[in-house]
C-alpha cells in the first residue's frame, strides 16, 4: 500500500504520493469527477467546466511538471497510477474523468487500467497515438508564434479574438522547460491496441490540426461504447468553444 499524506494549504491539497508531490483542488458536492488539463497548462485551465459540472464534486489536478506539482521524469502510465491512488485515498470507489489533449491521454490510460472504477470518461481534443503530422506540427509551432496559434485555434477564432488570446497568454505564459520534461512520455503514447468499454464522450475539433478528425476512426475502435461529437473549433476547445461543449458534457455526465 502506497503512503499518501495530505498537507492542507488554504484551499489546495499537496499530496505526497510515494516520491511524487501532486497539487489538487477539490470543489463542489456530488459524484466525483477528476479533471486533467493539457500540456503547458495547470488545473486552473479546467475551471471553466465548473459551471457545467455544478452537480459534481470536482477534483482539479496539476499534472507533474505543471502548476504547483513537482518536476519529475515520469511516464503517463505512472501518472495515471498516481491519480488513481489519490482518488482511492479520497474514498472515491467510482468516479468519472475529463481530460483535454495531454489530459485526455492520461484519462484514456486510466480508463484502460481501471475500467471497474470509472463511471464515465470525457475526452476533449484526443488522439490514440502521435503520428508524423503531430511531430511536424509541434516542430513548426516551437519556432513560430503564428504556427503556435494555428495549432491551438481555428483561423476564424484567431482573427476575431487575437487580443483576448494574447491577454490570456500574458497571464498564463507557457513554460517550455517544464513542458519539455513530458516529451518522452507523450511520444510513447499509443492506445490503438486497447479496447476500452467505459461509456465515453469524445469531442473532436474539426479545425484541430494537431489531432483532429483524422483520429476519429481509430478512437471509435478503441472506445466502442462512445459518442463522438465534432465541434466547430480548433485544438484548445476549453478556450474557444466552452459555450458549445459545456452543455454537451453536462448532458452526458447527467445522463
Amino acid at each position: 500500500m502506497s503512503l499518501i499524506h495530505f498537507i492542507f494549504q488554504f484551499e489546495n491539497m499537496i499530496c505526497n504520493v510515494d516520491d511524487y508531490q501532486i497539487n489538487i483542488e477539490i470543489m463542489g458536492y456530488g459524484d466525483p469527477v477528476l479533471l486533467i488539463h493539457g500540456l503547458g497548462s495547470a488545473n486552473f485551465a479546467m475551471y471553466p467546466y465548473a459551471y457545467y459540472l455544478s452537480d459534481f464534486r470536482r477534483i482539479y489536478v496539476d499534472v507533474p511538471n505543471h502548476g504547483k506539482s513537482g518536476d519529475y521524469e515520469i511516464g503517463l502510465d505512472e501518472i495515471s497510477g498516481i491519480f488513481k491512488k489519490i482518488m482511492d485515498n479520497l474514498n472515491f470507489e467510482k468516479f468519472s474523468v475529463i481530460g483535454i489533449s495531454m489530459g485526455s491521454m492520461i484519462a484514456s490510460i486510466m480508463a484502460s487500467k481501471y475500467q471497474d472504477s470509472l463511471k464515465k470518461v470525457v475526452l476533449i481534443s484526443p488522439t490514440t497515438h502521435l503520428d508524423e503530422q503531430v511531430f511536424k506540427t509541434i516542430s513548426m509551432w516551437v519556432g513560430s508564434e503564428e504556427e503556435s496559434l494555428r495549432a491551438s485555434f481555428s483561423e476564424k477564432f484567431i482573427r476575431e479574438n487575437l487580443d483576448r488570446i494574447r491577454a490570456y497568454e500574458t497571464l498564463h505564459p507557457f513554460d517550455p522547460v517544464r513542458s519539455s520534461q513530458m516529451g518522452a512520455a507523450l511520444a510513447s503514447f499509443d492506445i490503438r491496441n486497447y479496447k476500452i468499454t467505459t461509456e465515453t464522450l469524445i469531442l473532436i475539433g474539426i479545425h484541430d490540426i494537431l489531432f483532429g478528425p483524422r483520429f476519429e476512426d481509430s478512437l471509435g475502435k478503441v472506445f466502442p461504447n462512445s459518442r463522438i461529437v465534432e465541434v466547430d473549433s480548433g485544438h484548445s476547445m476549453t478556450f474557444e468553444a466552452i459555450d458549445r461543449i459545456g452543455p454537451v458534457i453536462r448532458e452526458f455526465m447527467l445522463g
